[in-house]
């Protein structure tokens, strides 16, 4: 089966793709905006890689000439800096992520396998867990939020309109693995963090909240989910985190 990701050399990419490669009788492809070099090796080697900016008005057209043939496409791109300039983050992420929906419909790719997030749902409780059923709204106050909750309602229409097409969206929570310690550390702290104290456990106090809730999960684990997405016959949304849960 040829399988394509888009947004393949990011965090959650890089592991699909070391997770895939252990599939038999798998074709890889990759659409990124920046081609990983020659000497990049695993896994970005055995990859047919492509080059596109899904944001750009001819996405589309660009996305389902890499999709035809494909057995699914796993659709992992999103755009989170820079994060003052919230037109920029929704041209990549709400409008190229409309053309990927495109062109796995003009492809006729049997299945779209989408990284929404736990941001995508309406507030809830704080004591207890709620079922997929919760409303994904989004929080009003989070563009983030409501750029994921916007691409799900881009999906609803696709499934309504489309009901051959198998949907599988996946919500994980925040996704943390080694190789991208720089990456993460760059988005959530800031360039001007001094990262380097964390290794010598210099930092004497970590700032809490008692109303504070989130999830985590392994990026290899979060691989595995989309690996059995795209070769198994799943439908729906899927919340990924790790248990058990940590409290004071």
């Amino acid at each position: 089966m040829r399988i394509v990701v888009v947004g393949a050399s990011g965090n959650a990419g890089t592991a699909l793709l070391r997770r895939l490669r252990r599939e038999r009788d798998v074709e890889l492809a990759g659409v990124v905006r920046r081609l990983p070099g020659p000497d990049s090796g695993e896994p970005y080697d055995q990859v047919e890689w492509h080059s596109c900016d899904i944001g750009m008005p001819s996405a589309a057209d660009q996305l389902a000439e890499v999709f035809a043939g494909a057995g699914a496409v796993v659709h992992l791109a999103w755009q989170i800096q820079p994060s003052h300039d919230q037109r920029v983050l929704h041209r990549t992420n709400v409008g190229g992520s409309r053309a990927v929906i495109d062109a796995v419909l003009r492809a006729k790719v049997p299945a779209l396998v989408y990284a929404s997030s736990v941001g995508v749902y309406a507030p809830g409780p704080k004591d207890h867990p709620v079922s997929e059923r919760w409303p994904a709204t989004g929080v009003p106050e989070s563009s983030y939020s409501r750029d994921k909750a916007e691409v799900e309602a881009l999906l609803d229409d696709a499934e309504r309109e489309h009901p051959e097409l198998r949907v599988v969206r996946m919500r994980p929570g925040l996704n943390f693995q080694r190789d991208a310690a720089t990456e993460i550390s760059r988005y959530f702290l800031g360039p001007l963090v001094p990262v380097q104290l964390l290794r010598f456990n210099r930092i004497p106090l970590v700032p809490t909240h008692r109303r504070l809730r989130m999830q985590a999960v392994h990026t290899d684990d979060v691989a595995e989910a989309y690996t059995r997405a795209v070769v198994g016959d799943a439908r729906g949304a899927f919340n990924l985190a790790a248990d058990p849960v940590l409290t004071p």
